[in-house]
């Protein structure tokens, strides 16, 4: 009887996590960006990681305490805007970003990014620049960059 009464208490409180976990929110997508050339933004928590042949990379990092630092590696220049905004430009510029939320914004050609996260993204063509390269959402079939300013906002159910 008492086992009987255990297994009861376990599902009840069972139940209300599994509902709990449900109200969490979307789970976490993922985007591909493959040679590209254009803009990119990004307002999201997760992870980013990129490279960029030719152009510039602005990372916005509000709560230095929720992720690890930025790491951004082969630039040539690198301005300080705020404490927590950083300028970088130059040629073969690799960046990584993981955890807490974040702010990026690439303008180049040659541009490779990893992400996986939620939040807003908007892809685009860069002033003076012919739009390049590919992209893909959750894992489906790669895209041609867009030639006009695309917004939205990224998880497990956009795309794919």
């Amino acid at each position: 009887m008492r086992r009987l009464a255990l297994l009861g208490l376990l599902a009840c409180l069972a139940v209300p996590a599994g509902a709990l976990a449900l109200e969490q929110g979307a789970e976490d997508g993922t985007l591909s960006l493959d040679g590209v050339t254009g803009s990119v933004s990004f307002a999201a928590r997760g992870a980013i990681i990129g490279q960029i042949d030719k152009g510039s990379v602005t990372i916005s990092d509000p709560n230095p305490n929720d992720g690890k630092p930025p790491v951004v590696w082969g630039y040539e220049r690198k301005r300080d805007l705020t404490d927590t905004k950083f300028f970088f430009s130059g040629s073969g510029i690799r960046f990584r970003v993981v955890g807490g939320f974040f702010r990026v914004k690439v303008v180049g050609s040659g541009v490779d990014i990893s992400m996986v996260g939620r939040g807003s993204v908007s892809l685009g063509p860069a002033p003076a620049l012919l739009s390049a390269g590919s992209f893909s959402l959750n894992g489906s079939q790669p895209l041609p960059f867009p030639d006009f300013p695309l917004t939205f906002q990224l998880d497990a159910a956009v795309g794919g």
